[in-house]
C-alpha cells in the first residue's frame, strides 16, 4: 500500500474549453439519452450526474 500524504487536497488545473467545435454534446456513459443546448447544458450534467467539477479561469492567450 502506497503512503499517503498529509495534504491530500485536490490540484486544481487550468482547462482549456475543447468544446468550441463541438456539434452534437451528448452522454455516452450508461446508454444515456442526454442531448445538451449548450456547454452549460453539458457542465451541469457532469457535475450532477457524474461528480465533475468545474473551475472557470481565463482562457489562454494564442
Amino acid at each position: 500500500m502506497s503512503e499517503r500524504l498529509e495534504n491530500h487536497q485536490p490540484v486544481i488545473v487550468q482547462t482549456v474549453n475543447d468544446t468550441v467545435r463541438m456539434d452534437d454534446p451528448f452522454c455516452f456513459v450508461w446508454d444515456g439519452k442526454f442531448r445538451a443546448a449548450d456547454i452549460i447544458g453539458v457542465r451541469r450534467h457532469l457535475n450532477r450526474f457524474h461528480g465533475f467539477r468545474f473551475h472557470h479561469t481565463s482562457p489562454p492567450e494564442e
